[in-house]
This record gives structure tokens, C-alpha cells and sequence, in this order.
């Protein structure tokens, strides 16, 4: 989850280079008389750093996803292994508060937090 976050600040810094370097081409003057295809050339060479960087952020996503559908998939017999659900619920929670997403996975890692500490709780 970590080198997720990190990424997603690379995605933006990626993001803003991108911006400044298309503003600075627009300036210059780079973009003025060329054809259709010498103008998305250019614009093509300006964006592949962002699109890296999307790229990435959305293979670390996935990555980061799959691994949470695992862990709330296992029921938590111990107050470590609630403490991991609760750090999933935090990162899930962090992402729909910045860009809302679907809620029925949001719900099922609320459950599975919910399930875990009731099933510690009755064994203590």
C-alpha cells in the first residue's frame, strides 16, 4: 500500500510535467504549422511520461486490490490479523474519499472488519 501511495504522487508530479512541458511547447511556438500527424507526434512524445506513470499507478492499484480481496477473504482469529483488515478498511476508505469508487467492495472490507472483530472478541 505504501508503494502505491508513493506512486500515486509520481502520478501527479508525472502529471504536472506533462502540463508544464505542453505549455512551454505551446509557448515556443513547437505546435505552430504542423500537420494533424507532426502535431500528435509531438503531443504523443510530451504525454508518454504521464502515461507511464498511469500506467504503473493503475498496475499497482490492481496489485493493491487483488490483495485486499484476499485478506478480507480470510477470517481474522487474532488481534494482528484485525489490525491487517483494519489497515486494508483505512487504504479503501482513503480512496473513496479522494475519488469515489464502487461501494459494494467498500462494504464488503466494512463487513469483513466488523465480522473479524466480533469473531476475536468472542475468543478472548
Amino acid at each position: 500500500m505504501a508503494a502505491h501511495k508513493a506512486h500515486v504522487r509520481a502520478y501527479f508530479a508525472a502529471d504536472e510535467a506533462h502540463t508544464q512541458a505542453l505549455q512551454a511547447a505551446k509557448s515556443a511556438g513547437r505546435f505552430k504549422g504542423l500537420d494533424a500527424e507532426a502535431y500528435a507526434a509531438l503531443h504523443s512524445q510530451l504525454i508518454e511520461p504521464f502515461n507511464a506513470a498511469l500506467e504503473r499507478d493503475d498496475e499497482l492499484h490492481d496489485a493493491c486490490g487483488k490483495l485486499g480481496e484476499q485478506i478480507i477473504a480470510i477470517q481474522p482469529k487474532t488481534l494482528d490479523g484485525i489490525a491487517v483488515l483494519a489497515r486494508v478498511c483505512q487504504f479503501e476508505s482513503r480512496q473513496a474519499w479522494e475519488a469515489p469508487k464502487s461501494r459494494e467492495y467498500d462494504e464488503d472490507v466494512l463487513v469483513a472488519l466488523v465480522d473479524g472483530i466480533l469473531a476475536v472478541a468472542a475468543t478472548a
